[in-house]
């Protein structure tokens, strides 16, 4: 005879640890084991920047989290950008972004837009002509912070971020013509 017993506060919660301990194998090695991660890094492909190029450089860690911003370097006549980063979005997930102060940092009013999906943010950074002032392009004078980008390092392993190679990504002055610089993104570690 099976008896039935309401249980109430911690008996529940026993009741119910219980029941999810039997349902993935009740310890016997068919149950599923989260890998967590206590400690990330970011490793660059290009430390420190050379000139004429843009870059992912770490600026900031918190056990899992890690902001990392994309650094322009020693480039001249510099209105726009636009670029994909890519990543596995197995190992890594987005939080949050913001606008670094190399574009606006002159006061000139500014556009950023970021569009995220699983493993791709899409981002366009721009000076925004104002009426009939015209807004001049800025020069990086050594390494300039265009964006910042926070990430989760969701598995303890090495995991790349880098700008899509496939898509068009480029700067470009106000005049349009696209300003020559070489991408490096690089790798977030984990343990």
């Amino acid at each position: 005879m099976t008896r039935l017993c309401a249980l109430g506060g911690i008996g529940a919660a026993v009741t119910a640890c219980l029941a999810v301990l039997a349902s993935c194998g009740g310890g016997s090695g068919g149950g599923v084991i989260a890998e967590v991660v206590s400690d990330a890094d970011f490793r660059p492909d290009a430390a420190p920047p050379a000139a004429n190029s843009m870059t992912l450089q770490s600026s900031s860690t918190a056990a899992d989290v890690i902001t990392l911003d994309v650094v322009i370097t020693d480039t001249a006549g510099v209105f726009s950008a636009a670029f994909d980063l890519v990543f596995d979005p197995v190992d890594v997930v987005y939080l949050a972004s913001e606008q670094g102060g190399f574009l606006g940092g002159d006061g000139a009013d500014t556009q950023f837009l970021v569009t995220a999906t699983a493993g791709r943010l899409v981002v366009g950074l721009s000076r925004v002509q104002g009426g009939t002032n015209a807004v001049p392009d800025v020069d990086a004078d050594g390494s300039e912070t265009l964006a910042s980008f926070r990430l989760r390092l969701m598995r303890p392993r090495t995991s790349r971020v880098e700008f899509d190679q496939t898509e068009p990504r480029s700067v470009r002055g106000r005049d349009g013509v696209p300003r020559s610089v070489s991408w490096s993104g690089g790798a977030l570690v984990g343990s």
